[in-house]
């Protein structure tokens, strides 16, 4: 049975991270590829920003909220598949000099992708189990199968020469 590819969202703190602009480059070039071949049913990019206050006003937003939404959901599918996604995620209470008071953060890390297929969520990474899976790790697994599930040769696999029967 075929399946459907997934829609992937990819969500960065920028367009252009400070040390890691090529990595970027280097996925969205993944995507497009797998995008080509049909191995993703296309994606989209989300910037999200470092950090996230869950109680100010900003977290209040339309924006705001779908951040906070999407960081619950990857939480919700990380318990229901077994790994974490928190050390990606973590929550930080912070001492404010200038109010006295305290807030919380939510850190964002800077790349993560989710598969969506017929709009439930199938897949986040990073994410962390037996190991920690990256993005790229996941873009490798995605281009290494094909839509009925099954294994296939990378087409940006090295090939190696036979050897000659002197």
């Amino acid at each position: 049975m075929d399946r459907q590819p997934p829609s992937v969202e990819l969500y960065v703190q920028s367009l252009t991270p400070s040390g890691a602009t090529h990595r970027l480059e280097s996925i969205l070039d993944q995507l497009d590829r797998l995008d080509r071949r049909g191995d993703i049913a296309g994606y989209d990019v989300t910037v999200w920003g470092e950090t996230v206050m869950p109680d100010s006003l900003a977290a209040r937003t339309d924006f705001g909220r779908e951040v906070l939404e999407t960081v619950d959901e990857f939480e919700s599918w990380a318990s229901a598949y077994g790994v974490s996604v928190e050390r990606f995620y973590p929550t930080e209470t912070v001492d404010s000099t200038l109010t006295g008071g305290e807030f919380t953060t939510v850190s964002l890390p800077v790349m993560a992708m989710a598969e969506y297929v017929d709009g439930r969520l199938q897949h986040v990474t990073p994410h962390e189990g037996d190991g920690i899976q990256t993005v790229s790790d996941r873009l490798d697994a995605l281009a290494d199968r094909d839509t009925s599930g099954h294994d296939r040769e990378r087409d940006d696999a090295p090939t190696v020469p036979a050897a000659d029967d002197d």
